[in-house]
């Protein structure tokens, strides 16, 4: 029953947001009317900087694992978002899973890389949205707390990716961090009335010896894929609303970037495969109110546009890649079964 259940609820979570609560406010003759103004010259930049975020998020998942090439890498990413983006539940990572294990990668590295390969998404998306206060506060939009605390959740990031580097530096320093890891947790637990159920004095040092022999020296690469390819959708968040006709002077660049921040935390965890009917509701909803109520029509469209390049582009191109993989396995199992 709860099988059926995690299947069942997010779809009808979309199918109530797609053609219940949508429909409320956008109408698909305004969005016909504003994409009959795009220029070929603005489809050609949209489908061009689409298209190049998808070898980017192959860069991230490449450097991840040693031994994996670009072509693979956007390959998997692809297959396994079309998968994700339709399927509830981690399918996709499932997909990626069995992909990187038909090429030849051996079990532990490939869960331990799909796990690091996601560390510069979410760690990104966590700090997006401090930036976004300090642009509020630029604007006056916030108070001089808000802002304070904005910067302590900064410097609170910037200490957990330092302290996460140093534990990689020597077994030494991982046990260390580890039995302070251990001492923390084990306190909470104790108050909570439960005794501690494992120990990251003795699992991080292996943790720190698989993470280096799958991604080397390419943490900084790794890292800095997750940042361009959060840029490259905010690129393009901004292009769709200027391509519809909503200028910086009626929305800036600044703004659009506070709402893609705070959608990037709502995303993190996705209910629905690849977000759908929330991401197309929250932005649609935060961007209209930002403009107070201005431009609905054309906020409707530039969303649908945006979520047309990273929603649907990857699943009209992963699906095909992961027709063709799963017709490989079976060619390959035949004349094994025989």
């Amino acid at each position: 029953m709860k099988k059926v259940a995690r299947i069942v609820v997010p779809l009808a979570i979309v199918g109530i947001i797609f053609f219940g609560v949508l429909p409320q406010f956008i109408e698909p003759e305004s969005l016909a009317e504003a994409y009959e103004q795009l220029t070929p010259l603005e489809w050609l930049v949209l489908i061009v900087l689409a298209l190049a975020r998808m070898p980017l998020v192959g860069w991230q998942h490449r450097s991840a694992l040693r031994g994996l090439t670009l072509r693979r890498a956007t390959q998997g990413y692809l297959a396994s978002a079309a998968v994700s983006n339709t399927i509830p539940g981690p399918s996709g990572m499932a997909t990626r899973y069995g992909m990187y294990r038909s090429w030849g990668f051996p079990n532990e590295d490939t869960a331990l890389a799909i796990f690091i390969s996601g560390l510069p998404t979410t760690i990104v998306s966590l700090v997006l949205p401090i930036l976004a206060v300090a642009i509020l506060a630029v604007f006056g939009g916030v108070s001089t707390g808000t802002v304070i605390l904005a910067l302590v959740g900064l410097a609170a990031a910037a200490a957990g990716i330092a302290i996460g580097a140093y534990a990689l530096r020597s077994d030494a320093v991982a046990v260390n961090v580890g039995r302070r890891a251990d001492a923390i947790v084990a306190r909470v637990r104790r108050r909570a009335g439960r005794e501690p159920s494992r120990s990251f004095a003795e699992e991080l040092p292996a943790f720190r010896l698989n993470a280096q022999r799958l991604v080397g020296d390419r943490w900084g690469s790794l890292m800095l894929a997750g940042v361009a390819i959060r840029l490259s959708e905010f690129v393009l968040l901004v292009l769709c609303l200027r391509f519809v006709g909503i200028g910086q002077g009626d929305l800036p660049a600044a703004l659009i970037f506070v709402v893609y921040a705070i959608m990037g935390i709502i995303t993190l965890i996705q209910i629905t495969p690849g977000a759908a009917g929330i991401a197309e509701l929250g932005y649609t909803g935060l961007l209209s109110l930002t403009l107070d109520g201005a431009f609905n029509d054309e906020v409707a469209a530039a969303v649908f546009l945006f979520r047309g390049a990273t929603w649907l582009l990857p699943i009209l191109l992963g699906a095909p890649l992961v027709l063709a993989w799963r017709r490989t396995l079976r060619r390959e199992e035949s004349p094994a079964a025989t």
